[in-house]
């Protein structure tokens, strides 16, 4: 009997591996007429030829840091739909969507296999992905990167205790493991002389805007599901936010079907985590619990998970004298989730006294919003529109750190949403760095 690496159907996972087998092993017959049935077939196909390859022992077999699948990777894509009437860069064009896709799918076969996991278990899985290549021209530091993150809803919507705790799991991924990663990977593309582009010749644009705020969870790629995009902050500025709230916000799954919802979650430092964990002396306090006021309803989602893919085409160019190296295109790959939150709050007086002005400086006979984070925020938690009156005295009367204090007192609220409103305020009027 043949191993299946003496067959004809054996090939390399890549997209024109599999383009290849699919041509070879064809679908049967018997599951036509099935809606959706050719992409389950495809990734029936791809786990064919993936099958044991964590076991293979494969795994430091490279050339300059790559892998020879790397390379493959990189250098196809559609080749085998290539025709001579498309211009070189249309082909590469072609290919790099290629590329996306067959990565996209992979990472789908990989959450569909944690999802079963976790159901069939009841336990639960959380794994973290950064691809390596980062987009042309961004500055390889944790703020600049993203990592692919799956985490059981189940988990999320049962203690939100730990959306904190994922949170620092996935700073810590990226600051410590993936954007050092990424250094190495784009030193691997100079040591094995993928060639310069010409500005004509790099992958695609897409939108390069930030996002205004991190929440400790975002939202996940699609409605439904366990696939989420987690931006990196720079260093101690997740550490800074918590250590200067009680609580903060993030995106908190509820009913079913599911859906996401924006809340206050509770935070606590480490110091603190410290001194009331199981293991530490009792100090005689009670422990206050927290009530959390009604979520707010989330609707906007985007369920494109496109890599930046700054394949050969794209190489990073090294520089003795400049440090780490960096992407010589200017072109920026990678579609940015624009979901509008408030920021986590950090105290500031530097610039408390920012431009933005408030309503009772401009109509003092007329109820004014006191910005659009700040209204969205109070309308979303369903609190009455004398707020907008009352976080524009604040803002003139007490330094930002009374700010949450004073607000609920003499809003009437609870410290918790003080605390998101007062992240609002601060986004308003600019007294806050991006996170």
């Amino acid at each position: 009997m043949s191993s299946w690496h003496q067959t004809q159907y054996a090939r390399q996972p890549t997209v024109d591996g599999l383009a290849e087998t699919l041509a070879i092993l064809p679908r049967p017959p018997m599951l036509a007429g099935i809606a959706g049935i050719q992409d389950r077939w495809k990734v029936a196909v791809l786990a064919l030829l993936v099958h044991q390859m964590h076991n293979d022992g494969d795994h430091t077999n490279l050339t300059h840091g790559f892998h020879s699948l790397t390379s493959t990777h990189y250098r196809t894509g559609a080749s085998y739909n290539n025709s001579s009437q498309q211009t070189p860069q249309d082909q590469r064009l072609d290919s790099w969507r290629a590329r996306s896709e067959h990565t996209k799918t992979i990472l789908s076969l990989i959450f569909d296999l944690c999802t079963a996991l976790d159901r069939l278990t009841g336990g639960s899985t959380l794994l973290f992905h950064h691809p390596g290549a980062t987009a042309p021209g961004s500055d390889i530091v944790p703020e600049s990167l993203k990592a692919d993150i799956y985490v059981n809803p189940r988990v999320l919507g049962e203690d939100v205790n730990l959306h904190q705790a994922v949170a620092e799991m996935s700073q810590l991924f990226i600051e410590r493991f993936a954007a050092p990663l990424a250094h190495r990977f784009a030193a691997s593309r100079v040591l094995n002389n993928w060639p310069t582009p010409s500005a004509s010749s790099t992958t695609p644009s897409r939108p390069s805007a930030q996002p205004s705020i991190l929440p400790l969870i975002p939202a996940p790629m699609s409605r439904s599901s366990c696939h989420f995009q987690v931006r990196g902050r720079a260093p101690g500025r997740l550490a800074q936010a918590i250590g200067l709230n009680t609580s903060l916000v993030s995106y908190v799954p509820q009913g079913s079907p599911l859906t996401w919802v924006t809340q206050a979650v509770p935070v606590t430092p480490i110091a603190r985590r410290a001194r009331t964990s199981p293991g530490a002396k009792k100090s005689g306090h009670a422990t206050t619990p927290r009530t959390l006021k009604p979520p707010v309803t989330v609707y906007e989602f985007d369920s494109d998970d496109n890599y930046p893919d700054p394949g050969p085409i794209t190489p990073i160019r090294a520089s003795a004298s400049s440090g780490p190296v960096r992407a010589t295109s200017s072109v920026t790959a990678g579609k940015q989730a624009a979901v509008t939150m408030s920021r986590p709050y950090l105290a500031s007086t530097s610039r408390a006294s920012a431009s933005y002005v408030s309503a009772s400086q401009v109509q003092p006979d007329i109820l004014v919003s006191f910005g659009p984070e700040t209204e969205r925020v109070i309308e979303g938690l369903e609190l009455p529109d004398t707020l907008h009156a009352v976080c524009a005295k604040i803002k003139l009367s007490f330094l930002t750190k009374r700010w949450a204090q004073v607000l609920t007192e003499e809003g009437h609220i609870t410290k918790e949403n003080a605390e998101a409103i007062v992240q609002a305020m601060l986004l308003d009027v600019s007294c806050i760095p991006n996170m």
